[in-house]
């Protein structure tokens, strides 16, 4: 069993690669992929520990993308060059639009009557760069404005309600072909979750994305049931691409979400290893 979609304290984690490593061992899983937040120090940092937990670890990413439309999407990279200087350097000025968000974001949060300040931030993430959405989250719940993660995002932080702030973004063909660039594989990250209409709107955001040269979809994800994982395989078949899968792991800033198990029943097959390597190989 594999899990193809975690995320440490380099983005919006709670634990350290080693941690994460520990957990999989204790569930038996064979390979998973450290796909951090528009960073690759997991993804680097992680072949220290696979000889010692007899864990493999393949490179990835979550490279966050702003579509035609105005809606965020996110593109997985896998198998890639992670000495690719257009690959980090992309991933670098990410990283710098999203600290000039949070900056926005603060002084919002303060006009709206939340009153937190960037050193409290720096405390709650253990770090100073790369924080999210999810530590602005948990220290809105620390001071009493929220009891869970969900409620800060549905009445707060979500896109569309008030403390919601765009930020300057790449395009997901610009992250496609960066990822090409570094001769990787691009996935996008779970299609079912960016808030459209209904799955027609989804198909035809497949078919864009694949006519730019789309690898693969994820498919095996933590909430989709039997169904949806069925239609998602269907699209893949129908596009000649790809499906990966993963539990999308976040440790206590998602708490419902089991790495390797999702909400219990996730499984994703070791089968999906064979045709990632062979899309990276015949891309």
């Amino acid at each position: 069993m594999i899990d193809l979609h975690l995320h440490t304290k380099y983005s919006d984690g709670s634990n350290t690669v080693e941690e994460i490593f520990k957990i999989a061992k204790s569930i038996n899983l064979n390979t998973i992929a450290i796909t951090d937040h528009d960073t690759i120090k997991g993804a680097i940092e992680a072949p220290k520990y696979e000889k010692n937990f007899n864990i493999k670890n393949i490179t990835g990413v979550e490279i966050s993308t702003r579509y035609e439309d105005g809606r965020e999407l996110h593109i997985l990279g896998y198998l890639f060059d992670k000495e690719n200087e257009k690959l980090i350097s992309l991933l670098r000025w990410i990283r710098i639009t999203r600290k000039e968000r949070n900056e926005k974001l603060i002084t919002l949060l303060n006009k709206l009557d939340y009153q937190i300040s960037f050193e409290e931030l720096i405390r709650v993430a253990e770090k100073e760069q790369n924080i999210g959405r999810p530590h602005f989250a948990r220290l809105l719940i620390e001071k009493g404005y929220f009891k869970t993660f969900d409620e800060v995002f549905t009445k707060l932080l979500a896109e569309g309600k008030p403390g919601y702030i765009n930020r300057e973004s790449i395009s997901p063909y610009d992250a496609i072909r960066t990822i090409h660039n570094a001769n990787g594989v691009a996935v996008l990250a779970h299609p079912l979750s960016y808030r459209f209409k209904n799955k027609k709107q989804v198909n035809n955001l497949i078919t864009d994305l694949v006519e730019h040269k789309l690898d693969g979809i994820e498919a095996e994800y933590v909430t989709y049931n039997k169904s949806d994982i069925d239609w998602l395989k269907k699209q893949a078949k129908e596009f000649n691409i790809i499906i990966t899968g993963g539990s999308d792991y976040h440790g206590k800033y998602k708490p419902h979400i089991a790495l390797g198990k999702g909400l219990g029943s996730l499984y994703v097959p070791d089968k999906i290893l064979v045709s990632l390597y062979e899309r990276k190989e015949n891309r």
